[in-house]
């Protein structure tokens, strides 16, 4: 039997204290009697007959002391909503939105207060509760006391990071194979539609709101922001923005600096900053006057650092190669102080693009492991005529990548020759392209970075990964990357599940309630009955 309303201690403690307060009204309960007498001479003998309120007197009536502690115990019992206990009873886990659309208001506050009330209305056994923010905690497990769950929250604010409550509700719902699972939302966060078609059909899904829920705030802010390379000039970038607000209200600084360049709209609703110089600076687009929600009235990112390639070319370098050196506005050619060089190799370790006979047709030596099939396609090697190539040259075309000191890249110098369809090809000046940046190391612009969204460029252990919350990250090489909320966090609330105001009724086995409150209308009618014959004092 599981207790709905309060805890098991705090039951057998309200049992306690009902059987001291029935005790001492009993002793101190007075019924006058009519007593005749033939002669005042024993008046004084009945007066002390009528004295009850002594407690150093014998306790009497003990079976109505009896009869009364059983009508106010089952009362009680009965307010504490008992339920049996079922095999494979019902696993009810607690979701509690922790996202930045928690941040309006003191909703997160009163989520707290509905969670603490309706968790003891759930058995020990059968309950936990999750926060779900930028990660996912456990913060109360089976069977341990509703007050850990007060401690462990004590101090948690919502953050700035998208709703979580779907990847989480996938994640628990592989457990309903043991058991029926019921997940109960608490806050903004909720599932669209079409997650709710992927839980299997022992979960049930609940939401958990106020019983005078509030209208959904009106909200405006920052929905995107991402940049892409300037074409034709290697050394800018251009930065685009979406936001839901007047232009006016709108401000863009450049390393704390008003941005003065011009603001064009290419495309509906999606504004640029074209020309940005990519100096590894800080771009950040703010809304002077915001929404209900702070947190997405402001986004930033991190400006690469982007400068020509300073590449030295020996002379005698085939012609196909150097026209496509020359055509490359990335590319500024010079006699010294070069970034990689051309035709031959130095010995202070400037990255080198060389051609050599031997080995594979393309050997890439870089300081750390890395896969053959992210070169070959990063390099524009998907693109070629493998076959056409290996029955031209009599030789299997391979890709071969080794580790050394200095990045270096190699191909066979019959590659170059005009007999070889490889420079008449589109992927010759692409190879030649990315070769030179790979060799000089140079930094990749990345379209956008959102918080909740993985990232091709962001991995661990070869599986790309999201940031958890928007903020400032610093990756392996030192690059910063700066996450951004993307859309509008209020707009989580989209899903169909049933809302609740409590988990009183959402709980599986039958109540014993009512069947109490019946047993003691009997008895009470009973003790009436007794009364009124003279058998009850």
């Amino acid at each position: 039997m599981t207790l709905t309303n309060v805890s098991p201690w705090g039951f057998w403690m309200g049992c306690a204290a009902l059987a001291l307060m029935l005790a001492v009204l009993q002793w101190l309960r007075t019924r006058h009697r009519t007593v005749h007498v033939v002669t005042t001479l024993f008046w004084q003998e009945a007066m002390e007959e009528s004295r009850a309120r002594v407690f150093w007197r014998r306790f009497r009536h003990p079976w109505a002391y009896l009869l009364a502690l059983l009508i106010a115990g089952l009362t009680w019992l009965a307010w504490a909503d008992p339920r049996p206990e079922r095999e494979g009873a019902v696993e009810t886990v607690i979701l509690i939105d922790g996202s930045a659309a928690m941040m309006v208001g003191d909703r997160l506050a009163q989520v707290r207060e509905q969670v603490m009330r309706e968790l003891r209305r759930l058995p020990a056994e059968h309950r936990r509760v999750f926060w779900v923010g930028g990660q996912t905690t456990l913060l109360l497990d089976r069977g341990e006391e509703a007050l850990l769950l007060e401690a462990r929250w004590k101090g948690r604010q919502a953050e700035v990071a998208p709703s979580g409550i779907e990847q989480a509700c996938l994640a628990l719902s592989s457990e309903a194979e043991a058991r029926p699972l019921q997940l109960v939302v608490a806050g903004n966060g909720s599932l669209g539609d079409d997650v709710l078609t992927l839980l299997p059909e022992d979960v049930k899904v609940l939401r958990l709101v106020n019983e005078e829920e509030e209208a959904k705030p009106s909200n405006t802010g920052v929905r995107a922001l991402g940049m892409a390379a300037t074409l034709g000039n290697p050394e800018t970038v251009d930065v685009w923005f979406e936001v839901d607000a007047p232009m006016s209200e709108v401000q863009v600084k450049v390393d704390a600096k008003p941005w003065t360049g011009a603001l064009n709209e290419r495309q509906p609703g999606r504004v640029w900053c074209e020309a940005v110089p990519a100096r590894g600076g800080r771009l950040e687009v703010r809304l002077s006057n915001g929404g209900a929600l702070s947190a997405d009235d402001v986004a930033a990112i991190q400006l690469p650092w982007r400068q020509r390639i300073r590449v030295s070319v020996s002379e005698d370098t085939p012609l196909p190669l150097r026209r496509v050196l020359e055509a490359d506005d990335a590319v500024e050619m010079v006699d010294a102080e070069a970034d990689v060089t051309v035709g031959f190799t130095t010995s202070d370790g400037i990255p080198s693009l060389v051609w050599d006979e031997t080995g594979e047709a393309f050997v890439f030596v870089s300081e750390e492991a890395q896969a053959p099939e992210s070169l070959h396609a990063l390099m524009g090697l998907d693109q070629i005529d493998t076959v056409g190539l290996a029955e031209q040259s009599g030789r299997v075309v391979r890709l071969q990548v080794e580790t050394g000191p200095t990045r270096r890249a190699q191909l066979w110098p019959q590659l170059l020759s005009q007999e070889y369809h490889f420079i008449q090809s589109s992927a010759f000046p692409l190879y030649v392209g990315q070769t030179l940046r790979w060799l000089a190391k140079v930094p990749k612009v990345d379209p956008y970075v959102a918080a909740g969204e993985t990232h091709p460029r962001l991995k661990a252990a070869g599986v790309p990964f999201a940031l958890p919350r928007a903020g400032d990250y610093e990756d392996g090489l030192g690059q910063l990357r700066v996450a951004h909320l993307s859309g509008d966090p209020l707009s989580s609330d989209k899903g169909s599940e049933p809302r609740v105001t409590t988990l009183s009724g959402a709980i599986k086995g039958g109540s014993w309630a009512t069947w109490l409150i019946l047993v003691v209308l009997v008895l009470l009618l009973g003790e009436w009955v007794l009364f009124q014959n003279g058998r009850m004092p």
